[in-house]
């Protein structure tokens, strides 16, 4: 018996005991997760006009880039300037042999005195031969009384038909020295139409001939900078050969490639003289520019027509040939949003924050914007964003439609168009 109720004693023992420590052990208290909470900036969406950019690179170019050929052939005397020097319009800057171009112009001189002399001669002339036909026709007079005279003697038979033969000969004769002076006066006009001719003829060389002389005198054309010299002393140069090249540093204008996308665009405002403003930079240095033109063809290889922005202001240390990045903004578009582009996701999406948690909405990429301090700005457009939400503008690797948020920081929001300037929005 004390073999069987030993095991059966230490078996209770230890149920008893196992249900003793089950029932005095610790209770555990449940587990509940805690949903993590994620700081976020957000901006506020506000609806309006907004101007996207464009970045461009380009470069400084001047329309009035000019090279100066030589208009007579001579030997040059002297180089005024050097390669890189500012000039003012009117200033010399290469002189070259005169000499032949002046004798000529002594020679045309010479002819138009001559021509001058022959006019007031002729008019001395005309003024004679007016003078001289009151005589020739009082002489006519007397030589038809004479032959009269002549005719009634010989009827009386007192004089003879020889007389009369002689009083007729000096009739005719002096009816031809009459015809002959009207003739010269007549003629008048016309000789001194030829002569004034010949005269202006003569002027007209001189002209050309001071001319001559005064291309010897190679002038700046306007106000500049010059690029290059082509000739030194003593070179001859004949008639169309370069001499100097130079530009209109008051006439600056820097050419950007615009994507096809937007050449519509820049075309209309053009049309329309619609003020589209952009900035160049150089560096640190800024560079005020305002859209003038579009291109008038494609270049080869190029990938769109070439924009032409005028430079605003005084940049007379800029040169040809420098290149830029340019900001040019874009006429308005109407019912859109400027945002930071952290808060675009994607393509065509962002977040906005809903009784603290995430809520997508979809977008529309209009376009990008960059300011002046760098930071870059997306346009987007939205029929379910609404002016006054709050978009998040922190990326978020888990962003998703739900997740609960806090917001630490709220980021000043750019606002709509009210001028056309350069910094505006």
């Amino acid at each position: 018996m004390r073999k069987v109720l030993f095991p059966v004693l230490v078996l209770l023992v230890g149920v008893a005991g196992f249900a003793l420590l089950k029932s005095t052990r610790p209770e555990n208290a449940p587990v509940v997760p805690v949903e993590r909470n994620w700081p976020v900036a957000v901006v506020e969406a506000r609806l309006g006009a907004y101007r996207p950019g464009l970045q461009l690179l380009g470069q400084v170019e001047s329309p009035y880039a000019s090279r100066l050929t030589a208009a007579v052939s001579a030997y040059v005397e002297a180089l005024n300037v050097l390669e890189g020097q500012r000039v003012a319009a009117g200033d010399v800057l290469m002189t070259l042999e005169d000499e032949d171009y002046r004798l000529a112009v002594a020679q045309r001189e010479a002819e138009r005195a001559d021509m001058e002399a022959q006019i007031r001669l002729e008019e001395l002339r005309h003024e004679a031969d007016r003078k001289a036909l009151a005589e020739e026709e009082s002489l006519l007079s007397l030589a038809r009384r004479a032959v009269d005279r002549a005719r009634d003697l010989e009827s009386r038979n007192v004089g003879t038909e020889a007389g009369v033969d002689e009083a007729l000969q000096n009739q005719n004769r002096q009816e031809l020295s009459l015809v002959q002076r009207r003739l010269a006066i007549d003629e008048h006009d016309a000789r001194l139409a030829r002569l004034r001719a010949q005269l202006a003829r003569v002027e007209a060389q001189l002209q050309q001939s001071r001319l001559d002389l005064e291309r010897t005198r190679i002038r700046a054309p306007f106000n500049g900078r010059v690029t290059a010299t082509l000739v030194a002393p003593g070179d001859r140069v004949r008639v169309g050969d370069g001499l100097l090249e130079m530009f209109n540093h008051e006439q600056l204008e820097v050419r950007a490639q615009v994507p096809s996308r937007h050449q519509r665009t820049l075309d209309r405002a053009a049309a329309a003289a619609r003020p589209l403003h952009a900035v160049a930079r150089i560096g640190d240095q800024t560079i005020p520019l305002r859209f003038s033109r579009l291109a008038g063809r494609v270049s080869a290889g190029s990938g769109g027509l070439d924009a032409l922005l005028e430079v605003a202001g005084d940049h007379h240390w800029l040169p040809v040939g420098q290149t830029v990045s340019v900001d040019l903004l874009l006429p308005p578009v109407e019912d859109t949003f400027l945002l930071p582009r952290d808060a675009l996701y994607g393509s065509d999406r962002v977040y906005r924050v809903v009784d603290g948690r995430m809520e997508a909405v979809d977008v529309t990429h209009r376009g990008d914007r960059a300011l002046a301090s760098g930071e870059l700005l997306v346009l987007v457009s939205s029929g379910a964003l609404e002016s006054g939400d709050r978009v998040v503008v922190t990326q978020l690797p888990n962003a998703v439609s739900g997740l609960q948020v806090t917001m630490v920081r709220e980021e000043e929001a750019p606002a709509p168009v009210t001028t056309a300037g350069p910094t505006g929005t």
